[in-house]
């Protein structure tokens, strides 16, 4: 089906395909007693990491300026531990090592979002999404970063997590069109876990979450 060219240039596309990558930072809330001993260790000890996420999108596009987006992605979340000193004591003087360590999340996500865009001027529209991720845990890792070594990650046991997450994600930015049926979408994106990651029965809450800028390829296909 062809769809007539307007005076701005863009082709309007039902269906869009597209791959998508987007640098997050990306951290955790804890949730618990404030008394609790864990918590505060935690909260003292615990920052945040370099997440990610990427993976394949597809949009169907009531019309130019409203659309449904979903699509199936990796994602890599969690926190670190900030480094620690390894001192061997005096039997090795002026010997001191830096660790620390790195936990990650790894989910397949698929999002689902509501899209409202402007209409273009020239070559640039604005863009924004509203909506939610359904993310399956595939996934939890540590790893070990040891000052002028290599690092070692090692699979941690998932039967204490819950496997299935649901975070709210809302975004805006701006789309670059670069042909009449294709375009580049850069904007800041921002997700939160609504459901505690650790099972009900432990003594902390635990609710991840991630801020970053999602970059994005679409191209119409229909």
């Amino acid at each position: 089906m062809i769809f007539a060219e307007n005076s701005r240039g863009e082709e309007f596309q039902r269906i869009q395909l597209g791959v998508t990558f987007s640098p997050a930072y990306s951290y955790r809330t804890l949730k618990g007693d404030r008394e609790n001993w864990a918590l505060k260790l935690r909260n003292e000890d615990e920052i945040a990491k370099f997440g990610y996420s990427g993976g394949l999108n597809i949009c169907f596009n009531r019309n130019s300026l409203f659309g449904i987006e979903s699509g199936i992605l990796y994602t890599n979340m969690g926190y670190r531990t900030k480094k620690r000193n390894l001192n061997f004591g005096d039997d090795v003087p002026d010997h001191e090592l830096t660790i620390r360590h790195v936990y990650s999340y790894h989910y397949i996500d698929v999002p689902l979002k509501a899209r409202l865009s402007t209409e273009w001027q020239k070559k640039v529209r604005f863009s924004t999404g509203i909506g939610v991720i359904t993310g399956f845990l595939v996934g939890f890792t540590n790893t070990l970063q040891i000052e002028n070594e290599k690092n070692q990650t090692s699979p941690l046991l998932t039967e204490n997590h819950n496997r299935v997450n649901l975070s709210p994600i809302i975004s805006a930015g701006v789309d670059y069109m670069i042909t009449s049926k294709s375009f580049l979408r850069v904007e800041p994106v921002f997700q939160y876990g609504l459901v505690n990651t650790i099972k009900s029965e432990a003594p902390i809450s635990q609710y991840l979450w991630s801020m970053g800028v999602n970059v994005s390829y679409l191209i119409g296909i229909k």
